[in-house]
């Protein structure tokens, strides 16, 4: 092409066309206006060589059972770039004369296991420029093919308090400075590096940061508390390791408030801390009421023989030894049973109307639980604590949920918990509005004995609670019905009662209040052209209120 320089830039010639090149004429003037031009032609090439980014130590490689291993150059590669040859189409090679993008090592090539051998690995942009990085390899000899000298390491990763096998445990090898190997355990806890070189030193670390609230309830929260009063102490290493959730290297109330927040939804992690801590068994604790620091990584020497090397997992968090450290694991649930009692009734939107949420009386005193209480058509304006030891660091709420966990700090008798103030959005009864949600926290109470009892919530009827014989509302008949029906019911002594009915959108349509004298008695009602639907018919009586629904059809 002709291009004048001055205006335009040029790109480089292909480097896959040879024969590519640029015309340049060349334009000379005198001062009597004489021209004379000559052509040239010119080829633009890039001469500038690749910025190469090695791996820093390829993981090490084992030698298979037929003594000979391939490796790619590529595979060394970090994050190497050109000016001008794209990432995609840029080459690697074990040299910088001819390209040799794989290199083929048998026995003869190792001097020794576990040795970081050098290695160049060369980047080729389009234009064969080169530049070349550094890095290391380590070969293993896992089936002893090459007949060198080796050992093996082995352990298990249990928990200390059952001696449960913890799987899902990243074990890493190291040796000079390099990662050897990994290993991930499984359901029985084990781990094993069968053949390494011998006559070096090695070092072992775990990690498993999954699932933080695993085997973490409020219960673990008595443990702590009764602890951090005295009541009854820590005993071993582990249960501080384990309590210490904020990891400040002491226990504190600090560590309580900070698993409250697990428990509650409000942290999905401990924000500095891992779900399990691994610490090597053969390790001493200098002072095992203060157990801080102690190692984390185990090191040693490997002659020609096998190894063992254990680890402890404990679970942050878990004081009780609940947590589920395998996926064969059952964790047992127990059979006993409580319930939060409440009494319930028909509201109407917009409504606002006190909850009181009692604890059912199992002649045991209540250590705490633990429960989220979800709510559709009703908006919580306020929450009183009734219960001794209840206060609002031990709660959090939002538009559709109130999650507690409650600790008090001695036992208490069951009693009253909480007071609800709610608005109601929608006409209901109040056990269609709230409920009991387990998906985000196990609901749970526990007793003096540390007995642990699943929670549910039980609605009593308001007719049971209206004084026995003083009131008692029927069903209206006929039910569906579409001109005409009856509602019986009954009252203790002679008064003014108030039937009210409301449609399905809370909305009143007829209300009277009549004399009547004790005993049974009844409201006549007609159909005052009313939509057909569902309906609530509400009748007081003194401080009594008891509602029911029934079915209106179309009025011929």
């Amino acid at each position: 092409p002709n291009l004048t320089l001055r205006e335009y830039g040029l790109e480089y010639n292909d480097p896959h066309k040879p024969q590519e090149h640029y015309k340049v004429v060349w334009s000379v003037w005198d001062k009597c206006g004489n021209l004379t031009t000559c052509e040239d032609r010119i080829r633009l090439e890039d001469c500038k060589k690749p910025t190469p980014v090695c791996i820093n130590g390829l993981s090490t490689v084992p030698m298979p059972s037929n003594g000979t291993v391939t490796i790619w150059a590529k595979d060394f590669n970090a994050s190497s770039y050109d000016n001008c040859t794209s990432d995609d189409e840029l080459r690697y090679s074990f040299s910088g004369t001819t390209l040799q993008p794989s290199r083929t090592f048998t026995c003869d090539d190792i001097l020794a296991l576990g040795v970081q051998l050098p290695i160049d690995v060369y980047v080729w942009d389009n234009w064969n420029n080169t530049e070349y990085c550094q890095t290391t390899i380590v070969f293993t000899d896992p089936s002893g093919v090459c007949g060198l000298p080796s050992g093996g390491i082995t352990g298990v990763v249990t928990t200390p308090s059952g001696g449960d096998a913890v799987s899902n445990v990243g074990i890493t090898l190291h040796t000079g400075g390099q990662v050897f190997g990994t290993w991930t355990t499984t359901s029985n806890g084990l781990f094993q590096f069968p053949v390494v070189p011998a006559g070096q030193e090695y070092s072992l670390e775990a990690d498993r940061n999954d699932n933080p609230k695993n085997g973490v309830s409020t219960l673990d929260l008595v443990r702590l508390q009764q602890h951090l009063l005295g009541i009854t102490p820590f005993t071993t290493p582990y249960q501080y390791i384990a309590a210490d959730a904020n990891n400040s290297e002491n226990v504190s109330a600090v560590d309580l408030i900070e698993i409250r927040k697990l428990i509650l939804g409000k942290y999905t992690e401990f924000p500095n801390n891992t779900s399990w801590r691994f610490i090597p068994k053969n390790y001493t604790f200098q002072d095992p009421y203060h157990p801080w620091p102690f190692d984390e990584v185990t090191s040693f020497m490997v002659n020609n023989g096998m190894v063992t090397e254990d680890f402890m997992g404990v679970k942050v968090g878990d004081l009780n030894g609940t947590a589920a450290a395998h996926a064969g694991m059952v964790t047992p649930r127990s059979d006993n049973r409580m319930s939060l009692q409440a009494v319930d009734r028909f509201v109407t939107a917009g409504e606002t109307f006190d909850v009181d949420l009692n604890l059912e009386d199992t002649g045991n005193k209540i250590l705490g639980g633990q429960w989220n209480l979800t709510f559709d058509g009703a908006v919580v304006t306020q929450i009183v604590p009734l219960a001794e030891g209840l206060t609002e660091d031990m709660w959090i709420m939002d538009s559709t949920d109130i999650r507690m966990a409650w600790t008090p700090k001695e036992p208490v008798k069951a009693q009253g918990v909480v007071r609800l103030q709610l608005r109601a959005e929608k006409s209901g009864k109040l056990s269609e509005l709230m409920a009991i949600d387990p998906k985000v926290i196990t609901p749970e109470v526990y007793d003096q004995d540390e007995t642990i009892y699943n929670l549910g919530l039980k609605w009593v009827d308001e007719s049971e609670m209206a004084g026995g014989e003083e009131i008692q509302l029927h069903q209206n008949r006929p039910n569906p019905w579409d001109v005409e029906t009856t509602i019986p019911f009954e009252i203790a002594e002679r008064g003014p009662v108030t039937l009210t009915i409301t449609n399905a959108l809370g909305e009143e349509v007829y209300t009277v209040t009549q004399d009547f004298a004790a005993g049974k008695q009844q409201f006549k009602i007609s159909n005052h052209s009313w939509a057909q639907g569902l309906y609530y018919y509400t009748i007081r009586y003194g401080d009594a209120q008891l509602t029911k629904t029934m079915l209106i059809l179309s009025k011929h």
